[in-house]
């Protein structure tokens, strides 16, 4: 039922502190479905520290080092030949200051001299200090008949904030050459001026709650209960 074969490459090197893995899925399937794609993960912690993890890249709107590869999605495919095709994509990705997450399918289809083409899609951006974050989604089909379109669908919406949150979006409709179409593009809000937050490090926080006097007591033993004691042989 599946089938996952994966070609790993990894580099540890300790004196640069760094972390480098790639691997891509090969001859993989799943119920006969081929499977594909990508996964890097790029890591620093010695300097300046930083991580980057990525499942089929990343989000369109996020600016990948260029030290990072180029990564196919992870994708699943159905091709039954001359009438149907079917395309399914994602991907997941983690940065020391993000969380990316999207998905997508595609549709192509034929009979009785129609055509019928379909795209969705969805992109999700946060970002955490200072927060933020972008979600996306587009949706289009078309139906046509030769050449000719008879019948087409696009939406696409673009949502951002929350400083301030801005609304971004077209919609148009089209039967028959004639064509309905209309957008928006709303700012909610003001932007407020602010810094990144503070980075707080649980290690350093541990490290002062242990040293500090007033954390630690002696309790001792009840009565009736005996002590160990070590000694040396």
């Amino acid at each position: 039922v599946l089938v996952l074969n994966v070609d790993v490459a990894g580099v540890l090197d300790l004196t640069a502190g760094t972390v480098a893995v790639d691997a891509s899925l090969r001859d993989s399937q799943v119920a006969g479905i081929p499977l594909s794609g990508d996964l890097a993960v790029r890591a620093e912690f010695l300097h300046d520290p930083s991580f980057l993890l990525s499942f089929g890249g990343f989000n369109p709107h996020f600016d990948a080092p260029g030290s990072f590869p180029d990564l196919d999605r992870l994708s699943v495919s159905l091709d039954t030949g001359d009438n149907l095709r079917i395309g399914m994509w994602g991907y997941f990705a983690v940065s020391s200051n993000t969380v990316q997450f999207g998905a997508g399918a595609d549709l192509w289809a034929s009979a009785a001299g129609l055509t019928v083409e379909g795209h969705l899609s969805f992109d999700a951006l946060i970002q955490f200090n200072p927060f933020m974050f972008i979600f996306q989604m587009g949706f289009e089909v078309d139906v046509r008949a030769g050449a000719v379109e008879l019948f087409g669908v696009h939406l696409d919406l673009l949502v951002e904030g929350p400083n301030p949150f801005h609304v971004v979006g077209t919609a148009s409709m089209k039967i028959l050459g004639v064509k309905t179409s209309f957008s928006v593009d709303e700012t909610i809000g003001d932007r407020e001026l602010e810094g990144p937050r503070e980075t707080v490090y649980a290690t350093t926080l541990l490290v002062a709650a242990i040293q500090d006097p007033g954390a630690w007591r002696e309790v001792p033993p009840e009565a009736g209960v005996a002590s160990v004691v070590l000694s040396g042989a």
